[in-house]
């Protein structure tokens, strides 16, 4: 690879930092920089990395210059002083995600980026679509939403992320409402089991960057096409959800949050004929 893929190992790590976020994104100086144990300890930055352990997060609202926050354990009056950033562009809600009612997100008027890891108690994402700026939408491990009907409406998404756990693979009935999505340019289905089968769900999707699961718990694909070239990547893990985060090198060679985890990794490339 060359240009801006040249530091990755392969296409598909290269299009998952891409459609997450995450190309340029430096781990490590998040750690020593962004990372805080309490909300009174952010002064005027735009970025910062928190996780609420009672009361620390308490009066994070006044930090109104707040651009990019990553919040874990997230609660619903914690959700709530978040909804007071107005100026935020990316948010990023870690496991687990403890809110009932994400009705205060849509005070979030420039919001373009949002993920949500393990929502427990939720099973209906529709009101996200509400958001304006809204431009990506990862969500991992929603064990209650029950299909991917709502995002029939996702017109303004440009990247949809709806992914399962290592240990729990989300099911897709089908990837038919996705379809008619016009600004649709990622779909991104770590650790999912497609039903039908169908990678295509349409004669006029052509132009989807994918890292996309077909019936297995990874399946990662560069685009599609109508013969495309897949590389099918089955990892397991065992890992221990830990309260601070540490750093790991991942397979792009980036550094990252990680947990003790014991892992391993199949890689083979196929052509599927659809």
């Amino acid at each position: 690879m060359s240009g801006a893929f040249a530091s990755y190992s392969s296409i598909e790590s290269a299009l998952d930092a891409r459609f997450r976020g995450h190309s340029d994104r430096d781990w490590q100086e998040w750690k020593e920089s962004h990372y805080y144990e309490a909300a009174t300890d952010i002064l005027d930055v735009e970025r910062a990395w928190i996780g609420r352990r009672q009361p620390n997060y308490r009066g994070i609202a006044a930090k109104k210059m707040l651009k990019h926050l990553i919040a874990a354990n997230v609660d619903q009056a914690f959700l709530e002083e978040i909804a007071e950033l107005g100026e935020l562009r990316r948010l990023e809600l870690e496991w687990p995600f403890l809110a009932t009612d994400l009705t205060p997100l849509l005070s979030l008027k420039r919001l373009k980026h949002l993920s949500i890891d393990s929502p427990r108690k939720l099973s209906d994402f529709s009101t996200l679509l509400e958001l304006p700026s809204l431009r990506t939408l990862l969500i991992t491990n929603a064990k209650k939403m029950p299909d991917l009907e709502w995002l029939r409406n996702a017109h303004n998404l440009e990247v949809i992320g709806i992914e399962g756990a290592i240990d729990s693979p989300y099911k897709i009935e089908s990837l038919a409402p996705l379809a008619d999505l016009g600004p649709l340019r990622a779909f991104l289905g770590i650790s999912t089991q497609l039903a039908d089968k169908r990678l295509m769900p349409s004669p006029n999707v052509r132009s989807w960057n994918t890292l996309a699961s077909h019936n297995a718990p990874l399946v990662r694909s560069s685009r599609f096409s109508t013969k495309p070239d897949l590389t099918l990547s089955v990892d397991g893990s065992i890992r221990k959800r830990g309260r601070n985060p540490a750093l790991g090198r991942q397979g792009d060679g980036q550094l990252r949050p990680t947990f003790p985890r014991f892992r391993f990794q199949l890689q083979i490339r196929v052509r599927l004929v659809v």
